[in-house]
């Protein structure tokens, strides 16, 4: 999403013939540079031959689509159907069912009487799988005819089998979901829904079904729904954690929905939390979302952390990362945190980092282990650049986590600060009341005429957004460098405005 929107912004792409790889368990990104355009490419070589669209799915020799594959390693005599095996089963007749899936598959549901031997061990021709296939085919022959063979059937060819298998193995109705305060129960095995939901994620060796069955009984707690948080619960309730807090004292507002992707047109001005949790209660119903509709303060942080297995940090100012920090410390709670640049960010890097977040969390509450433990990584969108930091160890003399810390309990961490925990009050006051003019007395000075220029400062990408036709635009840089030509204009601007005025008198200035 990213690249797309710098190409249709007019933005340079960072990715053009190369290829970014991601390794999701290390934490790791890579680019690899692709070999230039050959000349001799059908499809843009010099001499294209290709004019074009074809049957790419014949060219391709499969199909278009993942719920129709045309690709047919056995012919239909040598491919037997759910139906014919289970009444081989019925009916005695030996046989050696041989399952040759990989071990995460298994693990999800099987048959007791099946041999199970991985695929890649026989074309390794691995001796102890060699000599454990021989041992159950002399075995299965026992009471048949001298010479006669063994069928052997292999369970990976029987297409629908898994999905049979999980509807009379794992047919356990989902816990009733328990009060906010609770623990939530442990989970013995996944419903035969859960297996087909979360299918693309089981079959990966290092999570597999021990790992979602403690994804579903692991709760996170959110501090902050917006474009940091709302990209991270959405998808660790797509993943099946068990139970999300989500915290957040703000409403939705429309200048939200360019990057907090749970809040919709039609929610502007209700409590984040609330909205959020709809969405994720509809994305995925067995997902226990708790909203909190407040700030997160110094009397209810500590309660709150208690009650959750890690929390997520995606608050947008410093004291409440303080605050979350020192509960986590307090409390020995898991913590991960982003951050995205205050002066503007576009929506989609936000869900960059809320993902890489989410990622994390996940691995923790799977019991894989965090990628940026005592690192710090950092996100280049313009350039497409990832960069990890290590940081220096924890110190001995910390006030939170040292060898003897003085921070017992939450402190009043706004007047730590000196700033608010939200970002509707900033207590950040460079100019004095005497120093400042308001927009009511600005349009009178304007409305009688008295000489005065109107200096705007802001960078000129502010400036695009509005601007008054009879102010004089140099950007705050400039003055700070002295930059020779904004202080030519400036000068002249100022002769300009005291002319028709008393000899010596000053004129206004006002920014």
């Amino acid at each position: 999403a990213l690249e797309v929107l710098k190409i249709a912004a007019g933005l340079r792409p960072s990715y053009s013939g190369s290829l970014l790889l991601s390794d999701a368990l290390g934490g790791h990104f890579r680019c690899i540079w692709l070999r230039r355009r050959r000349p001799d490419c059908a499809a843009c070589g010099e001499l294209t031959t290709v004019t074009d669209l074809q049957d790419y799915e014949s060219f391709c020799g499969y199909s278009a689509t993942d719920n129709c594959r045309s690709l047919q390693l056995l012919s239909p005599e040598e491919r037997i159907s759910v139906v014919d095996y289970k009444w081989l089963v019925d009916s005695g007749s030996p046989h050696l069912l041989l399952d040759v899936r990989p071990p995460v598959e298994v693990g999800l549901c099987w048959l007791p009487h099946t041999l199970h031997i991985p695929l890649k061990h026989l074309e390794w021709r691995n001796a102890e799988s060699l000599k454990l296939l021989g041992e159950a085919i002399r075995e299965g022959k026992q009471g048949t005819p001298e010479g006669a063979s063994l069928p052997i059937y292999r369970e990976e060819e029987l297409s629908s089998l898994k999905q049979r298998l999980a509807a009379a193995l794992l047919a356990e109705q989902e816990s009733e979901r328990l009060v906010p305060v609770s623990p939530l129960p442990p989970k013995a095995a996944l419903s035969r829904d859960e297996i087909l939901r979360y299918s693309r994620q089981l079959v990966l060796p290092e999570l597999g079904v021990q790992g979602q069955l403690r994804l579903a009984t692991a709760s996170v707690l959110v501090v902050g729904c917006g474009g940091l948080g709302c990209p991270l619960a959405q998808y660790l309730a797509a993943a099946g954690i068990g139970r999300l807090g989500l915290v957040d004292y703000d409403v939705v507002e429309v200048s939200n929905l360019a990057r907090q992707v749970l809040h919709g047109e039609a929610l502007a001005g209700q409590a984040k939390v609330f909205s959020a949790a709809a969405t994720l209660r509809r994305l995925n119903s067995a997902v226990e979302c708790v909203p909190y509709a407040q700030a997160l303060t110094p009397a209810t942080a500590l309660d709150l952390v208690r009650r959750y297995d890690v929390v997520a940090d995606c608050s947008d100012n410093v004291p409440t990362r303080y605050l979350v920090n020192d509960a986590c410390v307090l409390t020995g709670r898991p913590l991960t945190v982003t951050s995205c640049a205050d002066g503007g960010v576009l929506g989609v890097v936000t869900g960059v980092l809320g993902c890489l977040q989410a990622l994390e969390v996940l691995k923790i509450a799977a019991g894989l282990g965090p990628s940026y433990s005592g690192s710090l990584l950092l996100f280049d969108a313009l350039g497409g650049h990832f960069r990890c930091i290590r940081l220096r160890r924890r110190r001995p003399d910390c006030a939170a986590c040292g060898e003897r810390p003085t921070v017992a309990d939450l402190q009043d961490y706004e007047s730590f600060c000196g700033s608010s925990a939200t970002d509707k009050c900033r207590c950040l006051q460079l100019l004095s009341p005497e120093e400042r003019i308001s927009v009511v007395d600005y349009k009178r000075l304007l409305d009688s005429g008295s000489p005065h220029l109107l200096l705007d400062v802001r960078p000129p990408v502010e400036v695009d957004l509005c601007r008054l036709p009879h102010a004089l635009h140099i950007p705050l840089k400039h003055l700070e460098r002295r930059n020779t030509e904004s202080l030519k204009l400036l000068g002249e601007a100022i002769r300009e405005g005291k002319q028709g005025t008393q000899e010596g008198a000053s004129l206004p200035i006002y920014c």
